[in-house]
Formats: C-alpha cells, sequence, structure tokens
C-alpha cells in the first residue's frame, strides 16, 4: 500500500495530461496567457540562436520553464501547460507535507485523500492546473 500511496503525484499528473489531450484544450485564454506563450518562444529562440528575447514586463520564471520544457517536447503550449500541470502536482505534494507537519495524528493515505477531494477536484485549482499562466 506505501508504495502506491508513492505513485499518486504520477497519477495526478497523468490524470492532468490526459484531460488535456482528450478535452483538446490547449490553455490559451486570454492575453496574458499567450504573452507567456510568446515570450517563452522568444526565450528559446535565445537559447538556439542567441536572438535577444527583447522586453518583458511579468516575472520571468513562468516563461523560462516553459522555455525549457519546449526545449525538450515539440509543442511549446505543451510544454507551458505541461509547467502548470507539475506546479499543481508539486502544490499537492508540498500541502500534504505540510499538513503531516503540521497534525502528526493523520495518515499520510488520510492527507493525499483528502487533498485529493479539495484540492484536486476544486474547478478553480483544475482548471488553472490546465492554463498557459502563472496563477498556479
Amino acid at each position: 500500500m506505501k508504495k502506491a500511496i508513492n505513485y499518486l503525484p504520477l497519477l495526478l499528473l497523468l490524470i492532468l495530461i490526459v484531460v488535456r489531450f482528450t478535452s483538446d484544450f490547449n490553455g490559451l485564454y486570454g492575453q496574458d496567457s499567450h504573452e507567456y506563450l510568446r515570450f517563452a518562444k522568444r526565450l528559446m529562440a535565445f537559447f538556439q540562436h542567441g536572438d535577444s528575447p527583447g522586453d518583458y514586463f511579468w516575472p520571468v520564471n513562468y516563461p523560462l520553464f516553459s522555455a525549457f520544457f519546449a526545449l525538450v517536447l515539440p509543442d511549446a503550449v505543451f510544454a507551458a501547460q505541461l509547467v502548470s500541470m507539475l506546479s499543481f502536482v508539486l502544490l499537492i505534494c508540498y500541502a500534504a507535507q505540510l499538513i503531516l507537519l503540521l497534525n502528526s495524528l493523520a495518515s499520510p493515505l488520510q492527507i493525499r485523500v483528502y487533498l485529493f477531494l479539495t484540492l484536486f477536484l476544486s474547478p478553480f485549482m483544475f482548471r488553472a492546473s490546465l492554463l498557459v499562466m502563472s496563477d498556479m
């Protein structure tokens, strides 16, 4: 049973990836997401050819990680969505560790079930995990 709990983050990530491809939702929702994608592509061009990415108003971490993933993955949009998905899964893992630290009476399984029901099935959190946005 303990090994199944260790694979839970991978299962959550797999669920998000399956939802992304079955719904065919590209995550580009609004002007900000297009700007994140544009700058991620400019950073990719900088990494590959040395072209200057230019000025950017927002914090650069989200497009930077998106560009790193896009260097490996063939689709820059999916790479940006993957950053959001991984952020969501890591948020759930971090919340589980924090709850376990603060409440030593709860079992890891109880904590993960609670977080699955409250975070993963939350419509706003689930939607944010599929967007090309730094909200997650």
